[in-house]
């Protein structure tokens, strides 16, 4: 495989947004155990799950992304569908393949969950585009609920699932109103532009609140005030239409900060 297709396949699969999958599993289940290679083995079906669900999204948007997205790699040019498709089916033999033997059968049906929503994104992107906003949100808390089974407990208050939802919910309205040229008749038209972006930022802001709750050490402080800061600035700087791709990837960042509150 060359390294051309390499790059090429990770953009594709969004592998960054895979890596905080990843994390969500690995570092609340590693801080719980403290053992390493269960940790790992833990998330690595994510990982790979998450690159299946994002290539065949890109499959199955080509059109929508010439007008919303030219520059990704299958409308660019720089990968064709058949080449994804390839790739698509071994990652999702793989990530089958990875449950199978890394994971414990009692925690089979989580990852299969995991599996269901990811293969059947497409089918409400087509047919039911309003829940598309909610169903990805509900989708960014599966490693909550990875964590907890295999723990065999709360290791993960669902307060917190829930502030991952609201904050993952608004950042997808967001995205939806930067992609609604090409997009269907998505949860954010519901709304006027402006009514979008006040449910989109309450949300976050409902779901700031959340973590507050969970301010148990110095860490998940300094955590929440570089959450906060970041907020205002997007909120502050959104007005600003070319600034918004940077700021939809800050929010990433927020995510990631957001981390410490996971273990």
């Amino acid at each position: 495989m060359s390294h051309s297709l390499i790059t090429n396949v990770l953009k594709l699969s969004r592998a960054s947004t895979c890596a905080l999958a990843f994390a969500l599993v690995f570092l609340p289940y590693y801080f719980h155990t403290r053992e390493l290679w269960p940790s790992v083995a833990l998330a690595i079906p994510i990982f790979s799950i998450a690159m299946c669900m994002f290539i065949l999204n890109d499959i199955n948007d080509i059109e929508r992304d010439r007008i919303n997205h030219p520059g990704r790699p299958i409308p660019a040019g720089a990968i064709t569908v058949e080449t994804a498709a390839i790739v698509y089916l071994m990652l999702f033999g793989v990530s089958l393949a990875l449950v199978r033997v890394l994971i414990e059968t009692s925690a089979h049906y989580v990852y299969l969950l995991g599996f269901l929503l990811a293969i059947n994104y497409n089918t409400i992107v087509n047919n039911v585009p309003k829940l598309k906003t909610p169903y990805v949100a509900f989708t960014a808390t599966i490693p909550v609920f990875i964590v907890n089974t295999a723990a065999g407990g709360a290791v993960i208050p669902i307060s917190l699932a829930a502030a991952i939802f609201l904050f993952v919910l608004g950042r997808e309205i967001l995205m939806d109103l930067q992609d609604s040229p090409g997009d269907g008749l998505t949860l954010a038209k519901s709304f006027s532009i402006r009514a979008a972006c006040i449910v989109a930022f309450a949300l976050q802001a409902v779901a700031m609140l959340a973590l507050g709750l969970h301010l148990s050490n110095p860490v998940r402080l300094i955590s929440l005030a570089l959450i906060l800061l970041m907020f205002v600035f997007v909120l502050v700087r959104w007005k600003v239409a070319a600034s918004r791709p940077f700021l939809i990837n800050l929010m990433k960042l927020q995510l990631v900060a957001a981390l410490v509150f996971l273990f």
